[in-house]
């Protein structure tokens, strides 16, 4: 009964959900070894025209392939979760959903990143809580656009359901926190970067389904 409190989801939809995170990462990965790949190759002169040219359609290419890629991947993650139906429907509506949270949190991230780059103490601690609001409500709104199938409403469920209804949340956050601070500890014994993105989807696959699953419970 315990294990099945911390775990309230069979291990094949775990499988599925931390796969989707590995595909993610191993094909962002690829997408910039094939920027560096190009940078140090004789396809075109450095110093030429062409090969500025090509280099800015090429980055752009892989913003919009990553971008994309994150979308697909975030859908079939959370349809999973919500124990939904896969469209490409539902796809158009994360593309969508995905591109007004980035707008909404864009002035924060950014307001952190300019303390940081002014050295200002307290700078750190201003970007992690913003990147743990962001996380919050990211994960709640691709939910409940996964539950909705809708942009919007999804997005404004999401939003709704984290602040006004976030003491549902309380113990999950908890269990998640302590289980963060084990993760981190063995994080800091690996010292190989692509190892440690893959124990961090270890983890958020757990704490995505793990939280998703007792709001549903509760709900």
């Amino acid at each position: 009964m315990i294990l099945k409190r911390f775990f309230p989801f069979s291990i094949s939809e775990y499988l599925k959900v931390f796969g989707y995170y590995v595909i993610f990462i191993a094909l962002f990965y690829l997408s910039f070894f094939a920027l560096s790949l190009y940078s140090s190759s004789n396809i075109f002169p450095a110093a030429t025209t062409a090969y500025a040219v090509f280099l800015i359609f090429l980055i752009i290419g892989l913003i919009v392939f990553d971008f994309l890629l994150w979308t697909f991947t975030t859908m079939l993650a959370y349809a999973t979760i919500a124990k939904k139906e896969l469209s490409w429907k539902l796809w158009r509506r994360y593309i969508l959903s995905l591109i007004i949270l980035a707008l909404i949190f864009a002035i924060p991230f950014l307001f952190s990143t300019r303390l940081l780059s002014e050295k200002i103490p307290i700078a750190t601690v201003v970007f992690i809580i913003i990147f743990i609001v962001f996380l919050h409500f990211y994960n709640l709104a691709c939910l409940f656009v996964a539950m909705t199938g809708k942009a919007f409403s999804g997005i404004r469920k999401g939003l709704a359901f984290g602040t006004l209804k976030i003491k549902h949340l309380i113990v999950p956050y908890i269990l998640v926190l302590a289980a963060s601070v084990i993760f981190s500890l063995i994080m800091t014994l690996v010292k190989i970067d692509f190892l440690n993105l893959v124990l961090s989807g270890v983890f958020l696959s757990w704490a995505a389904l793990f939280v998703c699953r007792n709001l549903k419970i509760k709900k």
